[in-house]
């Protein structure tokens, strides 16, 4: 009996020892068939959260989930999702499975809250997530719906979506995320039924009794599962990018309206004021919150190199990149001299130095840049929802994960490198023609300040 029992304790610390495994994927269809892949797996527990989503890449995952769930009825799987990108088909899929498993699908909606409290926000969930068993996760940016979901290097065929929001969507994104396995898994599926129960009761009372999932601990759906059962996914584990990350270098981060300051915001800051020789940014938006511009503000003018990939507004953009990118604009200019100036120095900032920041607009006909990443110093990668504008600061619920690895670093950057190729370099004389324009000036600072609803 003692031997037994030290065997499966030492089984039990194998288990909690081994190293997390994490693939830097390149774009979001190499992210989604992973996710099938890894679903394909499911024994006990599914736990998603893919923010936007409807349509074939949809359909085509919550399919996979009921296979799970009549091959295993004790498998339960908790999902939280917003229905703006819903057609017909995905919602008549939805009730289906509400109906035919009542004690194994559970489906809850996000919406936008309009909060009046101090400035009017739009409250919503951003999140994206995937963890299956508690022992494979997914993190980024990527939505599951095939209109912002695609390899996002070429133009793929265009079809509108048959719901309110469908005329203004690209024909596709490019978009990065992170697969993978460890023991984050768990802190993860934390987060998902916290901010489930949230939403759950947000629609019970119409209101928010609490803006903090933290609040929810004790009063969510949270269940334990048997670690020994745990899957064995071999396109994850023999993956030629999986990267072991060593204990401790694994870190996730929730943050939300229930935050002031932002605590993705103060990572933010933190990794920035530490760099020493480069920073790599590809973000949605270029429109940062004033603590995280003025760390990067610091970072050239102590001689730190800044690349930054976002959206421009130019003859290659998608229309819906007109009502948020303009704003990017107002940034430009003050990383590649190191300052703000005023709408009369024109004359001024032309004698300045230039500093080596390199500012890029993504190029790829109808594909939106919608990434999440932060590369530091070749070290540390941070990645998630997080969307550099003032609605991920101020008023969504959002998750990224933090890693110190340069392995993983270094294979971020060159999916990084490779975007500049399907990109356009901002010059300094263009980012002075912007900055110095009254009209684009005021256009950028009128969507910097709406980015609340963007």
């Amino acid at each position: 009996m003692r031997a037994w029992l030290l065997a499966f304790m030492l089984f039990c610390h194998m288990v909690h020892a081994e190293p997390s495994k994490v693939i830097a994927c390149d774009n979001g269809i190499e992210m989604i068939d992973l996710a099938v892949q890894i679903i394909d797996h499911a024994e006990q527990s599914i736990e998603f959260c893919p923010c936007f989503c409807g349509g074939e890449i949809f359909q085509q995952i919550f399919v996979r989930i009921e296979q799970k769930m009549r091959q295993y009825p004790n498998l339960k799987a908790y999902i939280l999702i917003s229905p703006m990108f819903l057609e017909p088909l995905d919602k008549d899929l939805i009730q289906r499975l509400c109906q035919q498993y009542p004690r194994q699908f559970f489906l809850t909606y996000t919406t936008v809250v309009l909060n009046c409290n101090n400035d009017l926000t739009a409250i919503d969930n951003h999140v994206k997530m995937l963890v299956v068993d508690e022992t494979y996760f997914i993190v980024g940016g990527t939505n599951y719906d095939y209109a912002l979901c695609s390899e996002g290097v070429f133009t793929p065929p265009k079809r509108e979506k048959n719901c309110a929001v469908g005329p203004g969507l690209p024909a596709g994104a490019r978009d990065q995320d992170i697969v993978g396995r460890g023991p984050l898994a768990r802190e993860l599926r934390q987060n998902l039924h916290r901010l489930i129960a949230l939403w759950k009761n947000y629609h019970l009372h119409k209101r928010f009794v609490s803006l903090n999932p933290d609040d929810y601990a004790s009063s969510n759906a949270f269940f334990e599962i048997n670690l020994q059962r745990r899957p064995y996914v071999v396109a994850f584990e023999t993956h030629p990018d999986a990267i072991e990350v060593e204990d401790g270098k694994l870190s996730r981060i929730l943050s939300g309206p229930m935050h002031n300051p932002n605590l993705i915001c103060e990572r933010y800051c933190r990794l920035i004021d530490e760099a020493q020789e480069e920073i790599w940014i590809g973000n949605l938006h270029f429109a940062p919150v004033d603590p995280i511009f003025e760390s990067l503000l610091r970072a050239v003018n102590r001689g730190v190199k800044v690349v930054v990939i976002t959206n421009g507004v130019h003859d290659q953009s998608p229309v819906c990149t007109r009502p948020i990118s303009v704003a990017n604009t107002l940034y430009y200019l003050p990383l590649m001299y190191g300052k703000k100036y005023s709408l009369w120095d024109e004359s001024s900032c032309k004698k300045d130095k230039v500093f080596s920041t390199e500012i890029y607009q993504y190029s790829v006909p109808e594909v939106i840049y919608h990434k999440k990443v932060m590369l530091v110093d070749n070290k540390t990668l941070l990645i998630g929802s997080y969307n550099l504008g003032l609605r991920s600061n101020v008023s969504d619920y959002e998750l990224v994960t933090v890693i110190e690895s340069p392995q993983l670093a270094q294979k971020t950057k060159k999916i990084l490198e490779r975007d500049l190729k399907f990109s356009r370099r901002v010059t300094p004389q263009q980012a002075r023609e912007w900055y110095f324009d009254f009209f684009t000036s005021y256009e950028a600072e009128l969507q910097r300040q709406f980015n609340n609803f963007f």
